[in-house]
């Protein structure tokens, strides 16, 4: 796995000392998700992985083994949150965090962008980690961690980004929000502010900046930094940049 300086995503040693935690995959079928998944699980973490393809979550299952469970819906609504924050609950006998990997995409100009297109960037990118969260809040316990995938178009949106850029940038408020009003009680939340990702699935951008500029991070390196953020060394109220590597 290739790592980032300075972010130690913890041992199955590490971890020994205070046993096998739980968290809820929101969001696991997605491209970026299978390596956070699998950094998890070798050191010893439970899963709940949830998503909409159900025939992606039988493979991660028929992968992982015994470690994880599954969850097929849409976790972006209420209703379908808590019934997979309770099963999570139920089946681990408890529940230590949530990693928050549902996102959409879309381009186009922020003068012409249909406001549809703007509602679904904001329910994919935001609302759902609204509703997840709230979902498991009362359920965890303590310490417990929630992390959430940003994306540094927030503080440099490039042209035809700008939908997209604001409804990370909701998320990426709103989490640092959630950090202050919680940070003494024994949570820690942040966001991994992603460069633009390079997966199997994804395709290339329709955007791209001036040659030279455009910056790529792997599902590798974010998982690494959510192996450093759901570890006892981690965070509260951070954004951390996973900036990458200059494509070509």
């Amino acid at each position: 796995m290739t790592g980032l300086p300075g972010y130690e995503p913890g041992t199955p040693e590490t971890f020994a000392a205070i046993g096998a935690r739980a968290f809820l995959i929101a969001g696991a079928t997605g491209p970026m998700a299978e390596p956070t998944v699998r950094l998890l699980t070798a050191r010893g973490d439970r899963l709940l992985l949830t998503g909409r393809n159900s025939g992606r979550l039988d493979e991660l299952r028929r992968r992982y083994g015994d470690q994880i469970a599954t969850f097929t819906g849409d976790v972006a609504r209420p209703a379908q949150a808590a019934r997979a924050a309770g099963i999570a609950h139920r089946l681990f006998g408890g529940l230590d965090g949530l990693v928050h990997m549902i996102g959409g995409f879309a381009a186009g100009s922020a003068s012409g962008t249909d406001p549809r297109v703007h509602e679904r960037l904001l329910h994919a990118n935001f609302l759902s980690a609204v509703v997840t969260t709230q979902a498991v809040l009362p359920l965890l316990g303590r310490p417990a961690w929630l992390v959430y995938i940003g994306s540094q178009a927030v503080a440099d949106p490039p042209p035809a980004l700008g939908a997209y850029a604001a409804s990370k940038a909701a998320l990426t408020t709103w989490a640092r929000a959630l950090a202050r009003e919680t940070e003494h009680g024994g949570l820690q939340v942040n966001v991994v502010q992603t460069a633009s990702a390079g997966t199997p699935h994804g395709g290339p951008s329709p955007v791209r900046p001036p040659a030279g500029e455009l910056r790529v991070v792997t599902p590798e390196q974010v998982a690494h930094v959510v192996g450093f953020l759901t570890s006892p060394n981690g965070l509260t109220g951070s954004v951390v940049p996973v900036p990458g590597r200059r494509a070509g």
